[in-house]
Parts: C-alpha cells; structure tokens; sequence
C-alpha cells in the first residue's frame, strides 16, 4: 500500500523517472515465474508460461525493466488472487505490428525518459489470461476507464489486500515507455479475464549487452559500499552497515568514521532488515 501511494504521488507531480536500459522480454517472464509460482502452488492455481518464438526471446530492447516488471506483475497478482484452485493462469507474449499503433510523443510528465527516437521501434503484446472469476461489462468498462482508487466485484470485498492504484499506476508507467498501454477484457462472469500489456520498445543495436543473471544484481548498487561492511560468515551474524546506532536507539545514528569501526552486528537467525529507499526531492 505504501509503495504503490508513492508512486502514484511520484507520477502525480511528475517526479517519476523511468531508467533505460537493455533488457528482453525473457526476463519479465522469468521474474514474473519466480514472484508468483510459489503463491499460485500454494492456492493449487497453474501458473503456464507459453514458450516465446526465438526471434522475440533473442531480441533486446530497451525499457526500464523493474517499471515495466512492475506493470506485469500487477496483471498476474489480480489474475492469481481472484483464480480459484484448480484454476489456470497463463502469460505471453509475441510481436505485434508497431505501424498500426503509432508511437505518441510523451507527455508533459515524461523525464529524461525516452531512449533513441531513431532506433526501430517494436510492439510486444504481452497477455495474461485466467480461469478466474471474470468481469462484467460495467466492470470492465470501470477498469478500462483507469480512474484511481477504483475497485470492482471482489475487488471490493474487505480483505482482498488491493488499493485500486495498480491499474492506474500500471498506465501511467506504460504511457511513459513511448505511449504503451494495458487492456482488460472478460467473456463475462465465471468465464476468466484478460490482462493486455501492449508495450512500445525500442530495439536496441546489435551486439548491445543485457545484464545477465550471473551479473550483479540490480538491487546491488543499492547494498551498503563494501568499505562499510565486514564480511561474516553465514549462519551467526549478519554485516550491515550504520545501523547499530538505528537499532540501539541512540540518536542521530552513526557518523561515517564510526560505521567503518563499527560495521559487525550480530542478528538473532530470524532477523530480517527491511531497507526503504525513496528518491532525490
């Protein structure tokens, strides 16, 4: 709830700005299976990824993967909630024609966040359908109007864990990746749904690197610099630098001199440290 808030206080004001960088469509798919099989087990739902065809598995693109990760993951997250047991959901994806949607220049809110306009541009449509328990025409017509806060069916039921920010979030994050965009469809209740992603990426240049799974993570340009950290062994301790001073409640924390001498600190084997980062005013 907290996350999806400042994203849309982000995109409201026009602060959110998307990272390009070269990416495939594998990789949204493979993120996508590890976030959700594990739930979707758990609720005996069958979460099928249907095989890309080799041009589009091998084809990189450039768009910020974690936003677009994100707008993904929204669409498989309703599918997998709202999917009984013994329900299926399944994702994927193709090529489509880029000429029969045009790619709009971006809006007034986009920073910094278009890549080369004179690259090939390339739609990817990216579906995700379920058995689930589908949607009426109001429904639908509701969701597709994308208005914020907005929750349909069992959407509304306390309990469910939405915000109504997902969807709209999701467009708005797609509008600044050249004007893409998301539909819902549904034959009806009892009949499943249909969550649409049609995605505008540039391809990127021959020969261009993607950042592999053996590569450093992304997440890691966010870890503690390893100067700070005093590497223990598995099992007893954790190394985490600064936040003795945090934990202990001393005011103020640790200055960096300190955080050098002081960067051991032992975590009972349950501990878990909960790391918040939010950007630049």
């Amino acid at each position: 709830i907290v996350s999806d808030m400042l994203d849309f206080e982000r995109i409201d004001s026009g602060r959110l700005v998307l990272v390009p960088a070269a990416m495939r469509v594998s990789q949204l798919l493979k993120a996508v299976a590890a976030t959700f099989s594990g739930l979707a087990a758990a609720k005996g739902v069958m979460l099928r990824l249907v095989p890309l065809l080799p041009d589009l598995e091998h084809t990189v693109f450039i768009g910020d993967v974690r936003r677009l990760q994100q707008c993904v993951n929204n669409g498989v997250s309703n599918s997998v909630k709202f999917t009984k047991a013994g329900g299926t959901v399944s994702i994927r994806a193709r090529r489509g024609d880029a000429q029969a949607q045009a790619k709009p220049q971006a809006g007034p809110a986009t920073k910094s966040n278009s890549s080369n306009p004179a690259a090939p541009c390339a739609l990817v449509v990216l579906e995700v359908d379920d058995s689930g328990s589908g949607l009426t025409a109001d429904e639908l017509r509701v969701l597709n109007l994308g208005e914020a806060f907005t929750q349909v069916g069992l959407g509304q039921m306390q309990g469910s864990g939405g915000t109504g920010l997902g969807l709209t979030i999701a467009r708005d994050l797609l509008r600044l990746h050249g004007g893409s965009r998301l539909h819902l469809a549904s034959a009806g209740p009892g009949h499943g749904s249909t969550f649409r992603l049609e995605l505008m990426l540039d391809e990127a240049p021959e020969g261009t690197h993607v950042l592999s799974e053996d590569s450093p993570r992304l997440s890691d340009r966010f870890l503690p610099a390893p100067s700070l950290v005093t590497p223990i062994a598995s099992g007893s301790t954790t190394a985490v630098a600064g936040t003795e001073g945090i934990l202990s409640g001393s005011a103020g924390g640790l200055g960096a001199g300190d955080r050098k001498k002081k960067a051991r600190l032992s975590f009972p084997p349950s501990f878990r440290v909960l790391h918040v980062e939010d950007d630049a005013v």
